[in-house]
């Protein structure tokens, strides 16, 4: 009889302590549950910083080369204004040349080699304006 008691008591102890263990395995596994969940979350946000700073190096590369872009085509287009000024300014020496010419050629000055000499003089101090 006194042995009942006793493996009766150290039943109860035994069933005390399996029951223990099973709200201490359920503890530990609700908290790595949440941890594990926040450790998802914080790489959910890791990721979407990453993507976000991702997106804002590649916006900001694009706006910097359509800004070189821009300022190739201002330096052509100044290029170009340049090249239309110079092509104008010959274009209106080449006009007077042609009408000092046409001028002469109708007032009968000179024939023959002297009106083509002063022709050539007439074109060489248009061109040198």
């Amino acid at each position: 009889m006194a042995t009942d008691g006793l493996l009766q008591g150290v039943g109860d102890g035994a069933v005390v302590a399996a029951a223990l263990a099973l709200v201490k395995l359920a503890l530990d596994f609700t908290s790595r549950r949440a941890e594990r969940s926040l450790d998802q979350e914080e790489r959910r946000r890791r990721y979407e910083r990453d993507a976000e700073e991702r997106l804002e190096r590649l916006l900001r590369d694009q706006a910097e080369e359509a800004a070189r872009r821009l300022s190739r085509r201002d330096d052509e287009i100044a290029a170009e204004r340049l090249r239309r000024l110079a092509l104008e300014r010959d274009y209106a020496l080449l006009c007077r040349s042609y009408q000092a010419l046409e001028a002469r050629s109708r007032s009968g000055s000179g024939s023959g080699s002297a009106g083509q000499a002063e022709g050539a003089d007439a074109l060489a101090a248009a061109n040198d304006r």
